[in-house]
């Protein structure tokens, strides 16, 4: 699922990859105009702009500290701002009517004519298109493009473009390219306080701030000029915020030439005016990345793995690696894992970079190599060769071949070794191609053994056998060693066994119900037989068998069953004769009886004694193991006849009360069966002939007494 994911993500960022550029394209840019106020008036603590202090070191922003005005007083910095020349224009009073419309290039203009958007909106403009110098606090000298409206020809600005700032949007999709924003003489620090500006700043652009560093936009906020200063000597304060912007504070120097130049760039328009001549502003921009990569080896054997390394450009925050073929198959971050190719072919590289300003991808095609190693085998991997021959093993598979160090080799040329040995041995070869190694494989070279045949005979005394060209009478081995042509030597041994005729005897004794067998029959009785034995050659041998039947010893061991409880102690096994024999069964440990270790029921316990002469017999006893608790407390005062019952059963409890007793019947295991009671005067009458054939318990609790008696119910 991991790599499933990583899949989808690399193709999602390299369908929305862009190219890095100089100089970034917001989607939109706001030019904020404000008045009259020099750098060290509106930066620092205790100036009354926190707000505007508050951009200074936003984490998108940029803080240009050397931002220098062209002129003074402020009429001539907006043309300047806006068309890179001051048109003429020397102080605050409207052109004069000879000199309007403008003409010349701007940066409005410029925007439409690349098939862009331009507007700009200014505060108490009292009308679309209004051309008259004041209005309440509005002031045209603040309005530039106003003095290219009613122009018909080139660089002309239509006057629906000048716009009151009530029309300015509250969805920011559906801002221009690019506009300005002029504050009246009270909210521009012009005639009112630091402290308006500030707060109408934050009132009217913080939302459209927010916004832009997330949608690709930019807010210029900058003054006109310093009012203290007759030249362009003291620094006024110019901000850069939105997406693309690096943090940071920034000493190159710049005016209003330059940062009309950057807008240009950044649409690549013409260059107004003075903006021409200055290089846009390039340090404070956060590019797209440029992904780049590398690794090493390029070139390597399956089973091997490579180090890849990130060289991308424009500072990514986020890696996402792909290596088909590879393991592990993708990665995310800056410094992947080795990557391991167990298979061979080339393979493919991709590396998609991000940073919040977009993606890059790069795809290394067929970048590595990655040659399998060989299959190592052999023609034979077993070689059979009778003792004094050679053996040839001939290996396949690679471009080179290492035999390894073996014994008795006489050569190992390229994937031949020629060897003889003496004893069994093993010897490996591997190879390698295009540098690759294969698995050592090995070959064994097997000695034959010479074949061997055994003859095993027997002769009669007096007699002969041939072998080797002789008459051979006297028992023993013998060994001839015979030659064929091709073959491996053959072994003959003969083993020769002379027979005597003779006669023996041997008594054995067996126990009273044992047989022995002789002669082919099943001897139970006691008395000599014989029997005549005719061997190869014709030998004779008598064989006489005393048989002795002993009999069985007598076994003695009480008799019928003694009952015991399932939590009782350990019932010592005594009694039987002949001592010294041995008791065995289920519980039985050390010749005493533990009732706890096999629970409730009937157990056989079998007493065996063997005597001097090897004969055994055995007797058994029954012990009944009832459940714990259901012993008697009376049970002697109890009478239950018959017993073993079929049918009926009838208990008499002697002296004691049972008129209001619960009479209860149990098995060996505790459990209460079902038995109809009749109560009597003397005792009970149970109702038998229903209950399984086994043992029972019949309890009767009275107000001082709990008697127990036992039964058996018969087959």
């Amino acid at each position: 699922m991991k790599t499933r994911l990583l899949s989808t993500i690399i193709c999602v960022l390299i369908a929305a990859g862009l190219n890095a550029q100089t100089v970034p394209t917001p989607d939109h840019v706001v030019v904020l105009v404000m008045e009259n106020h020099g750098y060290s008036e509106i930066i620092g603590t205790n100036t009354g702009a926190p707000y505007i202090n508050s951009l200074a070191v936003d984490s998108f922003a940029a803080l240009f500290t050397n931002s220098l005005a062209i002129t003074h007083p402020s009429q001539p910095n907006y043309l300047y701002l806006f068309s890179g020349a001051s048109q003429g224009v020397l102080g605050d009073l409207t052109p004069a009517s000879f000199q309007l419309p403008f003409t010349t290039a701007n940066l409005g203009a410029e925007l439409i004519s690349a098939g862009r958007t331009f507007k700009g909106f200014s505060e108490d403009l009292p009308s679309v298109g209004f051309t008259g110098d004041t209005y309440n606090n509005y002031a045209r000298k603040h309005a530039p493009w106003v003095n290219w409206q009613g122009n018909t020809a080139a660089n002309h600005i239509s006057a629906s473009l000048a716009l009151p700032f009530d029309s300015f949007p509250t969805n920011y999709n559906n801002l221009p390219t690019l506009c300005w924003v002029i504050p009246n003489l009270n909210d521009d620090m012009h005639n009112g306080t630091i402290a308006q500006g500030d707060a109408w700043v934050q009132a009217h652009m913080d939302s459209y701030i927010q916004w832009a560093k997330t949608h690709n936009s930019l807010l210029i906020l900058t003054y006109d000029e310093d009012e203290n200063s007759t030249g362009n000597s003291t620094p006024i304060t110019t901000i850069f915020i939105g997406q693309m912007v690096k943090m940071g504070q920034y000493t190159e120097q710049i005016d209003h030439n330059r940062v009309l130049r950057t807008m240009e760039d950044m649409y690549g328009l013409g260059h107004a005016g003075a903006s021409s001549t200055p290089a846009p502003i390039t340090e404070c921009w956060v590019y797209k990345p440029v992904s780049k990569l590398g690794a090493t080896p390029l070139t390597i054997c399956q089973g091997q793995a490579i180090t890849v390394t990130d060289s991308s450009a424009n500072s990514p925050t986020s890696w996402v690696w792909s290596f088909p073929g590879g393991t592990p198959p993708s990665a995310v971050g800056q410094h992947p894992p080795f990557i391991n190719y167990n298979g061979p072919g080339t393979f493919n590289i991709t590396l998609v970079t991000n940073n919040h300003m977009g993606y890059d991808t790069v795809v290394k095609t067929a970048y590595i190599t990655v040659n399998p190693s060989p299959s190592i085998s052999l023609t034979n991997d077993s070689v059979f060769i009778c003792r004094g021959q050679t053996a040839t093993l001939t290996s396949n598979g690679a471009a080179s071949y290492t035999w390894l160090p073996g014994n008795s080799i006489i050569s190992n040329t390229g994937n031949t070794l020629t060897a003889n040995p003496s004893t069994n041995s093993t010897y490996r070869v591997t190879g390698s191609t295009n540098g690759c190694h294969g698995d050592t494989v090995s070959a064994y070279v097997l000695i034959n053994p010479p074949s061997t045949y055994t003859i095993n005979t027997s002769i009669c005394s007096g007699s002969s056998y041939a072998f080797k060209g002789q008459n051979i009478s006297v028992a023993g081995s013998y060994v001839d060693t015979l030659t064929a042509a091709n073959t491996c030597d053959s072994i003959v041994t003969l083993n020769l066994g002379v027979n005597q005729s003779l006669s023996s005897s041997t008594s054995v004794g067996i126990c009273t119900g044992d047989s022995y067998s002789f002669n082919g029959q099943t001897l139970s009785n006691a008395g000599t037989y014989t029997d005549t034995v005719q061997a190869i050659g014709g030998c004779d041998s008598v064989v006489s068998l005393m048989l002795t039947v002993n009999s069985l010893p007598v076994i003695s061991w009480g008799n019928g069953a003694d009952t015991v409880y399932s939590n009782g102690n350990a019932v010592p096994l005594t009694g039987a004769s002949p001592a010294g024999g041995t008791f065995s069964g289920a519980g039985v440990f050390a010749n005493a009886f533990y009732p706890d270790s096999v629970g409730p029921g009937s157990y056989t316990i079998t007493y065996s004694y063997t005597d001097g002469n090897n004969c055994m017999a055995s007797a058994t006893k029954t012990y009944v193991v009832i459940v714990a608790g259901i012993g008697a407390v009376a049970e002697a005062e109890l009478a239950l006849y018959p017993n073993p019952a079929q049918n009926q059963l009838t208990v008499k409890c002697g002296q004691f009360d049972i008129t209001g007793a619960q009479p209860v019947v149990f098995d060996v295991m505790g459990r209460v069966v079902s038995a109809p009671i009749t109560k009597r005067s003397d005792g009970l009458l149970i109702d038998a002939h229903l209950l399984a054939g086994g043992t029972y318990c019949i309890k009767i609790q009275t107000n001082d007494h709990q008697l127990i008696g036992r039964f058996v119910k018969g087959e």
